[in-house]
């Protein structure tokens, strides 16, 4: 998008809105020094337009349309830094959010900053209903240089050390005959997008993803997988649809844990005023190998979660329910069940950036049911037992970017896991924290 077509947009939408806002929200003190401000950014003459706002502000006059005005002017002088306080400041009203990361995003280009750019053309085109703001986002991004738009292949990485209280998810070490239940563990991942074509309405990528994580005493634990796949991205009538096909190889030291063949389908629609719907579908047909052939059968998911604007952030809360109908273990004359039946309620609160972090919480309650009782031995026979599970999970994420492709990250969850079975019974805390970069 040639630089003075988007300056020019920012201005009239300014401007429109203001018309549309101040009659019935402005204060009459401090209105006179606005208006001033106004038909001076009309002129071009924005160091004039920055004097009216800056009175009318001290005035009292303190509304988001002076706000935008006074980062528009600053835009225009060249002077991005205060350019981006104002914009900034108006992500946290979710009325002005979209209009607000557009800015940034022009910002953002001025300074060279392609990936920071992207980032903010993407948060409007989600966060706007508005047609013709997300058409002028859309265009931007695919102007950006050495984005995913104008990029075949893109590639994002993870490094990242943490620590574990509970590798083996067992009530106590003794459970699972390990010395110590806790470990220091490394983990790296990567993540491989190859478009293949795309138009206005359609893009086709091909996908791959590798994930490892080591522990330094508990090798037995040790976990990689690899995913590859397929996916398809269009636009049908108001709906965003992501279709895929992929296969994950999920290993457990040198055992295969899991192979499966997977189908997905997700749909986004705005709603307007920052809101939004997404529907997803799952459905795998699980290969559990040697080891592991009592997890062989299918697992379907489904779900429903929405986007809320609120005055303390952007929440984002849904449910998720997931069938599984697997082979089960049956052996000595036990019985242990794998198909469990689950239902998910979670909840997703990113915060407002403060300075350079991003904080982003979140909260899960998820209820499992068990298609079949355990048969367990007791000394002289067996016991059935239906297994029912509560698990409680809290977390917090902060993010802080380092560069304009690299940003350093600090996660922590808790998981409490409650069955009626007592040897599922588990907690556990894990903290890690890593660098993410793309390219």
């Amino acid at each position: 998008m040639p630089p003075g077509r988007t300056v020019r947009f920012s201005l009239s939408l300014c401007l429109l809105l203001f018309s549309a806002l101040t009659g019935a929200f402005a204060a009459p003190v401090g209105q006179a020094e606005f208006e001033r401000g106004v038909a001076a950014s009309q002129r071009g003459e924005h160091q004039q337009a920055i004097q009216a706002y800056l009175q009318a502000q001290r005035a009292g006059f303190d509304q988001p349309a002076l706000q935008y005005n006074l980062g528009v002017s600053y835009f225009r002088l060249g002077d991005y830094a205060k350019a981006a306080q104002q914009f900034a400041q108006l992500t946290r009203d979710p009325q002005w959010a979209a209009l607000a990361h557009y800015n940034l995003g022009l910002v953002a280009r001025r300074l060279d900053q392609p990936d920071r750019a992207a980032d903010h053309f993407e948060q409007a085109y989600r966060r706007s209903d508005n047609a013709r703001l997300r058409a002028l986002a859309a265009s931007a991004l695919d102007r950006l240089p050495g984005t995913r738009a104008d990029a075949g292949t893109t590639l994002s990485a993870t490094v990242a050390a943490g620590y574990d209280s509970n590798v083996a998810l067992a009530p106590d070490a003794e459970t699972v005959n390990l010395s110590d239940n806790s470990d220091l563990f490394i983990e790296a991942g990567a993540v491989v997008n190859h478009r293949l074509s795309a138009d206005s309405t359609r893009a086709r990528y091909l996908f791959g993803g590798l994930h490892l994580r080591q522990y330094l005493d508990v090798s037995e634990f040790d976990q990689q997988s690899l995913r590859l796949g397929f996916n398809q991205e269009q636009i049908l009538q108001r709906w965003q649809l992501d279709l895929r096909a992929y296969l994950d190889n999920i290993h457990v030291d040198s055992d295969r844990f899991e192979q499966s063949l997977n189908i997905a389908a997700n749909a986004r629609r705005t709603l307007g005023g920052g809101r939004d719907l997404r529907l997803h579908y799952q459905a795998g047909l699980i290969d559990g190998g040697a080891r592991y052939a009592y997890l062989d059968g299918w697992e379907q998911r489904l779900g429903i979660d929405s986007l809320l604007p609120t005055g303390a952030g952007w929440l984002r809360f849904g449910y998720q329910l997931e069938l599984n109908d697997r082979d089960d273990l049956e052996q000595n004359g036990e019985f242990f069940s794998y198909s469990p039946t689950r239902h998910s309620l979670f909840a997703r609160l990113t915060l407002p950036d403060a300075g350079h972090w991003r904080y982003t919480l979140r909260g899960e309650y998820r209820y499992s049911d068990y298609d079949d009782p355990y048969r367990i031995s007791n000394g002289t026979g067996t016991t059935e037992v239906p297994r029912e599970d509560h698990r409680y999970l809290v977390g917090i994420r902060a993010q802080q970017r380092l560069a304009d492709r690299t940003a350093l990250f600090v996660d922590y969850r808790y998981i409490d896991n409650d069955s009626n079975i007592t040897a599922y019974d588990y907690a556990r805390h894990q903290v890690m924290g890593g660098i993410e970069a793309r390219y």
